[in-house]
């Protein structure tokens, strides 16, 4: 069972970052931007499957006694702020404000990568 989710976590972690990923560049596109049905299920896609991939992560620490080590935590704070900076980014795009936008979308991309590699290695 524990094999089956660590397998169910990685793969919605190599899906969180492609579809963030998706999410960005439709986002940052101007001829995509105007198009709510090509970035909403991007961006559903990308919040729904870093969001599962969280929770997964959160019951494979639990089942593996995990909860006391440290890289369960990042997991979940970088989660939580691909989350944020997803809704933050969504805002600004709404109101046309571009620099928010880059900087939002750098930050979703940048965490899941960071958190992609962190936890490939596990240096600490």
């Amino acid at each position: 069972m524990y094999t089956a989710l660590f397998e169910i976590h990685r793969g919605l972690a190599i899906l969180g970052c492609i579809t963030t990923v998706a999410w960005a560049v439709a986002a940052l596109l101007p001829s995509l931007r105007t198009q709510r049905r090509i970035w909403k299920p991007l961006y559903s896609a990308a919040a729904s499957t870093v969001g599962l991939a969280g929770i997964v992560g959160l019951i494979l620490a639990w089942m593996g006694g995990w909860l006391t080590f440290f890289f369960p935590w990042i997991g979940f704070a970088g989660v939580w702020l691909h989350g944020a900076a997803g809704v933050r980014g969504r805002r600004a795009m709404a109101a046309g404000a571009n620099g928010t936008l880059a900087a939002c979308l750098f930050i979703q991309v940048a965490t899941l990568i960071g958190l992609y590699g962190l936890m490939t290695v596990k240096p600490f």
